[in-house]
């Protein structure tokens, strides 16, 4: 990521994805702000303008998933995040994220393979 953000122009539009580890073993969603500053600090940057939760069918499954996207949108409230979103989340997911977020996905990115 430290390469990433050297070649970036200050302009790029600039995607960061959490992993999934980051809400994994009992993180939670300390995880997911502490790996998105992570990442943002070795981009040099201070702001994402889209944050992707990346493959969230795990933290749907272990009941933490309204505590990671609360996370996010902390994160959008203070300035480190333009939008959030999710990837490859299934419409089970989706449909459990709309119950208890108060900023909806902008984003559903799906891998798919031809």
């Amino acid at each position: 990521e430290t390469a990433v953000g050297q070649g970036l122009s200050p302009a790029a539009y600039l995607i960061a994805k959490v992993p999934r580890a980051a809400t994994g073993d009992g993180q939670g969603s300390s995880g997911v702000r502490d790996a998105l500053r992570r990442s943002l600090q070795r981009l040099g940057r201070r702001k994402a303008d889209l944050v992707l939760l990346h493959w969230p069918d795990k933290a749907c499954e272990d009941g933490s998933l309204a505590a990671v996207w609360a996370a996010l949108e902390e994160a959008r409230e203070a300035g480190e995040a333009g939008e959030i979103g999710v990837c490859n989340a299934t419409a089970a997911v989706l449909r459990e994220l709309l119950k208890s977020c108060r900023v909806r996905p902008a984003v559903n990115q799906v891998e798919r393979h031809p």
